[in-house]
């Protein structure tokens, strides 16, 4: 009996050894393919054993929970190592998914823990990675924006700031070879705005502030230099809008406004010889009851219609509130029209000036009429008050050496060209109208 028991013993002894190194392999099987990241083939391996009669329930869950084991500290050294900066973003988020294709034991719970506490390092890392490749293609202001997003926290983040800390001087020279470009083309404004574009990437970088220093010394003394030959040429507006933008640029409130204002008394003063001059070639005449001033050119009376019989009429006429010409407000208009014994009926006039062609729409309420000793009148009276385009396409004609127009109507047609005379009395007008507005 005792032989009988003792070989008994044996053989149960023998059988849970067996079973033991059996669960002990198939373990060891699965976590080999774990190690080696074939995860599809861990998985298919564990499926494979939990179809398998052979496999009890108990040496299943052993299996199961030894992978498992041996996965949630496979995942700490993974955890440790992309801390560390060993492995890299992609490399990092493929391990925890194919963990997370296991679906065993507590892996899922485990894996949402590590996505929540290293969130904003797998950002930080992306970041960095994103900004090594917009530095190695020379994007050095997109590079500095993605460096800026390393985490302190992050190993990489004394590497960003070496890395920053080059793109600077990488983009700083950049700049400089853009800046001399537009220097060369004169434009210091330009030169200068583009330097100051680029302040969000610096943040007080010395370099960086005295290039700015010297292009707001360049722009500023270009600007004046600029003026000067405005002023000489009598430019005034011009000149004022240039220091204006100076101001509004780069400030120096004292400086440009001081500057400014000496340009405005100057200008004051040119206009007012300007247009006590033009005036004295115009004729002038006040309407006490609307206090309105209508100035029309020299041999045209204000408030007539100048328009001779069998000709053509094209003048400008020049109004203004008060008895003298001032700053403040104006309006500039135009009477067109002709005489003949037959009925245009106009409903536009058609311009060529210089080869431009533009056309005046005229509406039946705005074409006036007239019937005296056989003779037919037709004409408008237009001004910049309602059709404010004008202002331009009498700019045209202003400076034009050729106009010719065409009264256009429903039965007929009358084309002319203006004088010599005609022209510049359009300039006149349109000189008188500026100095008043300013």
């Amino acid at each position: 009996m005792r032989k009988v028991g003792l070989i008994f013993f044996i053989m149960m002894f023998a059988a849970i050894l067996s079973a033991c190194s059996d669960v002990t392999n198939q373990t060891n099987e699965v976590i080999d393919l774990v190690n080696q990241g074939d995860f599809q083939q861990a998985k298919e391996k564990i499926e494979q054993y939990r179809k398998d009669d052979s496999i009890s329930e108990d040496e299943l869950y052993e299996i199961l929970s030894n992978v498992n084991e041996e996965s949630l500290k496979n995942i700490n050294e993974l955890v440790e190592q992309f801390e560390q900066g060993d492995i890299d973003v992609d490399g990092f988020e493929k391990k925890l998914a194919g963990y997370d294709s296991l679906q065993i034991g507590n892996l899922f719970s485990k894996l949402s823990t590590v996505e929540d506490e290293t969130e904003d390092l797998v950002e930080s890392r992306k970041s960095f990675a994103s900004a090594v490749e917009y530095f190695e293609q020379s994007k050095y202001k997109e590079a500095i924006t993605m460096f800026q997003k390393t985490k302190k926290s992050d190993v990489k983040y004394r590497d960003a700031q070496q890395y920053i800390e080059d793109s600077r001087s990488e983009l700083l020279e950049q700049i400089k070879t853009e800046i001399a470009v537009l220097a060369e083309q004169g434009n210091y404004y330009g030169a200068y705005r583009y330097v100051t574009s680029y302040d969000q990437y610096f943040n007080g970088d010395e370099a960086y502030s005295a290039l700015i220093a010297e292009q707001k010394s360049a722009y500023f003394d270009a600007t004046v230099k600029k003026v000067a030959n405005l002023r000489n040429d009598n430019e005034y507006r011009v000149a004022i809008e240039e220091l204006e933008l100076l101001h509004s640029t780069i400030g120096m409130d004292n400086e440009v406004r001081e500057l400014i204002s000496k340009v405005e008394t100057e200008q004051q003063n040119y206009y007012k010889k300007q247009r006590d001059e033009i005036l004295a070639n115009m004729n002038r005449e006040y309407d006490e009851m609307d206090d309105l001033t209508s100035v029309t050119p020299k041999g045209i009376e204000p408030r007539t219609l100048h328009l001779p019989r069998g000709s053509f009429t094209f003048y400008p006429v020049v109004q203004f509130y008060g008895n003298q010409p001032g700053k403040g407000q104006s309006a500039i208009s135009i009477v067109a029209g002709f005489s003949q014994d037959d009925w245009i009926f106009m409903d536009e006039i058609i311009f060529n000036v210089d080869g431009e062609r533009f056309t005046w729409g005229i509406s039946y309420g705005e074409r006036d009429t007239d019937i005296d000793g056989g003779y037919i009148y037709e004409w408008i009276f237009r001004t910049h008050a309602y059709q404010y385009d004008i202002l331009d396409q009498l700019e045209k004609i202003a400076n034009a050496e050729s106009v010719s127009i065409r009264f256009n109507g429903d039965t007929s047609l009358r084309d002319e060209t203006l004088t010599k005379k005609q022209i510049n009395q359009v300039k006149n007008a349109l000189t008188l109208y500026y100095m008043i507005q300013e």
